[in-house]
């Protein structure tokens, strides 16, 4: 019984050190806002704030370097104060509305659909817009049109402007860049639309390609013709040549020689690089290193390039070659270029800000990103670069 009675004691005895620990600690806590509102964009406030009066040691235990305040919403975070921590929300609101730079006239062709944010020439708002078509246009309808259209940020402020959209007819087909004549090994894979960009002034354009004169399993030449069509109905027809030619046995695979191109690739590249310096640093390593040889087999550029690569000698489609799989590798977009007369080949890249020509044939570093008119003025050098320029696309 005396066991008993001494445990409730000892119960007893710590509950009122609980309570009276508790008791202390509530005393000790400041009284604080459980939400602090901040405008989207403005510099974060102390974490004194928080606190019904000023609080010098307050300080912030979330990392609110990491908040990202240019969004509405709540925000739960942490603060401190004298050992003590404090479970708050910031609440980041938008109260300014957006200031937008409408775009007065624009034109479209008939049947493209545009967005209602192709009318606003700039926006000025800390958060994410969302763009609404107020009174939308037809643009299955010739002529002049009025339109309305609303811009709405994160904060729900709202503004509404007119701007006027003309509907004209589209006559023009759409285009392809980057057809060439194909060559490939009987038994190889034919590849019908490597390296082909469709162009068209309105989105929806496709092309079909007609082979139905190709004897895919028999040595010769033979006619494919790709037709080009756009939601207004115009069609344009291309043809190519496709050379099928006599098999050749290899002792490597396309992944086998890939693989090799790989290990070659991560010496003259580093992964901090943008797609223009990748670009620059292969154009550096491979322009005017291999030896002079013609090379007559155009059928694999992969197999090119390998000899070019293990031979150090190789002509223009070798370099072509071999910048091309290093060109993808880095996951640049590019493509072949042939000069009108087809006796040089070199290539055309798009870093993500436009197409430009690149020449490592010639050795000159002068040849990195040209534009049309740069091949016009190199060819007072002597080099081989009169193209259709029909066939490319635009170079700023």
């Amino acid at each position: 019984m005396k066991s008993v009675l001494r445990v409730v004691k000892y119960l007893l005895i710590i509950t009122v050190f609980v309570v009276a620990i508790g008791f202390f600690l509530a005393k000790m806590r400041v009284p604080y806002n459980d939400i602090m509102v901040i405008e989207a964009g403005d510099e974060l406030f102390s974490a004194a704030y928080f606190f019904k009066s000023p609080q010098g040691d307050a300080a912030y235990v979330t990392d609110v370097d990491k908040l990202d305040i240019r969004h509405v919403g709540d925000y739960p975070i942490t603060i401190s104060l004298n050992g003590l921590r404090y479970h708050v929300k910031l609440r980041v609101k938008d109260s300014v509305s957006p200031v937008v730079k409408p775009q007065e006239h624009i034109e479209s062709c008939y049947g493209n659909i545009i967005s209602p944010k192709e009318f606003v020439e700039s926006v000025d708002d800390v958060t994410d817009c969302v763009y609404e078509y107020v009174i939308s246009p037809d643009f299955f309808k010739l002529g002049n049109q009025r339109v309305r259209v609303l811009v709405r940020d994160e904060g729900g402020n709202e503004v509404v402007f007119e701007s006027e959209v003309e509907i004209i007819e589209d006559k023009s087909a759409p285009v392809l860049y980057g057809l060439h004549d194909i060559y490939v090994h009987l038994g190889d894979p034919i590849m019908y639309s490597d390296e082909i960009i469709i162009h068209d002034e309105q989105a929806g354009a496709t092309y079909d390609i007609d082979k139905s004169e190709v004897i895919d399993n028999k040595v010769g030449d033979y006619p494919v013709y790709y037709k080009t069509r756009d939601v207004s109905g115009n069609e344009k027809t291309y043809s190519v040549t496709l050379h099928i030619l006599e098999p050749v046995v290899s002792q490597m695979s396309d992944d086998e020689i890939l693989e090799v191109f790989r290990v070659e690739y991560e010496k003259i590249v580093t992964p901090d690089m943008t797609k223009k310096e990748k670009a620059k640093a292969i154009f550096d390593h491979l322009s005017g290193t291999l030896e002079y040889i013609p090379v007559t087999d155009k059928a694999s550029y992969i197999k090119n390039a390998y000899t070019g690569l293990t031979t150090k000698k190789g002509d223009c489609v070798t370099y072509y070659s071999m910048y091309r799989i290093w060109l993808n590798m880095a996951g640049i977009e590019n493509m072949k270029v042939v000069t009108k007369n087809e006796s040089h080949t070199f290539n055309m890249i798009n870093c993500g800000d436009g197409w430009y020509f690149v020449d490592t044939f010639y050795g000159d570093n002068d040849l990195f990103m040209m534009t049309k008119e740069d091949l016009k003025k190199y060819m007072s050098r002597g080099y081989e670069f009169l193209i259709d320029e029909d066939n490319y696309p635009d170079t700023d």
